[in-house]
């Protein structure tokens, strides 16, 4: 009888329906700036516009008719160009570490809006060691593949906050296939995938998207750390044309902005996951007059093996 009870009263609650008028306020579009700066690269920006709840997300969702001028120090270096859909970057200037960066951003009847970050120094990755095994502590299907495990060492900063990022770098390769239709020959750029992951204790977020590991220096400020990834090998799965050379690792020294972005990211990806608990999470936003995140991330890369 109790169980009987509890289902009418599922029922009742999840059956009954109100539809509630709400005036959302239609308030100014905005130029929606997103930009990573890494050092000697040439600089990109994407460039979005906002949208009101009511909108039309069918519509194109980028601009193509923006002026996006980078300035160095308060100098104007360089407009870029457009290269693909909402998609911006320099054909000469590149960026250098130590330098503050502004993005300026001008789109047609809407107001100017601009995001500014400064090239923090690369954090050199000192080695990169072999020093064990291990096995998936969640792994089903049988026994666990064995990971060689792979110490990442380097140096933080004293005296100052750090943010960091760190990803397996694959190796790329080409191969062919034939246009069912055609008959041609089509060649495919593919990257190499392998088994890897870490549960290193200084993690603060995973981009599944990307495969970054992102984490702060709370747990070594101004030490040496060895950063600890697993990755499974197996010399029979390897082609031969490619070795644990060509898989590199890549530390990079990251803005605050840029990782709380990330940070914000991830909890409002969680909470969307929740479903009926839903909560707006804020996601930090860094553009003055508009909306996005300009950030910058200076790069030390190295192989597996050298």
């Amino acid at each position: 009888m109790k169980y009987i009870t509890i289902i009418i009263i599922a029922i009742t609650l999840f059956s009954c329906k109100k539809e509630i008028n709400i005036d959302v306020p239609d308030s100014e579009r905005k130029i929606v700036l997103n930009a990573i700066v890494q050092q000697d690269s040439f600089f990109t920006a994407n460039i979005f516009r906002s949208n009101h709840i009511q909108d039309d997300i069918s519509k194109l969702l980028y601009y193509n008719n923006a002026k996006v001028d980078v300035l160095d120090n308060g100098s104007l270096i360089e407009t870029l160009t457009l290269d693909s859909v909402g998609h911006y970057s320099s054909k000469t200037a590149k960026a250098v570490v130590g330098h503050e960066y502004e993005f300026s951003v001008s789109v047609p009847q809407l107001k100017k809006a601009s995001g500014k970050t400064k090239l923090l120094p690369v954090i050199p990755i000192i080695s990169i060691d072999s020093i064990g095994t291990t096995t998936e502590e969640y792994y089903y299907g049988g026994d666990s593949p064995i990971y060689t495990l792979y110490g990442i060492k380097f140096k933080d900063t004293p005296g100052q906050k750090d943010y960091y990022r760190i990803k397996l770098n694959l190796p790329a390769y080409k191969d062919t296939t034939i246009d069912y239709y055609t008959g041609d020959t089509i060649i495919n750029n593919n990257h190499y995938s392998i088994g890897n992951y870490t549960n290193d204790p200084s993690i603060v977020v995973w981009d599944w998207i990307d495969d970054y590991y992102y984490f702060s220096d709370i747990l070594f400020n101004g030490k040496e750390y060895v950063f600890q990834y697993a990755i499974l090998f197996d010399g029979n799965k390897l082609p031969n044309d490619i070795t644990k050379q060509d898989f590199s690792i890549s530390l990079e020294h990251i803005t605050y902005d840029f990782f709380k972005y990330m940070q914000g990211v991830d909890m409002q990806d969680d909470a969307d996951g929740m479903q009926l608990f839903y909560q707006a999470t804020p996601v930090l936003n860094n553009v003055t007059d508009g909306f996005g995140m300009v950030g910058a991330a200076s790069v030390s890369k190295k192989p597996l093996s050298e």
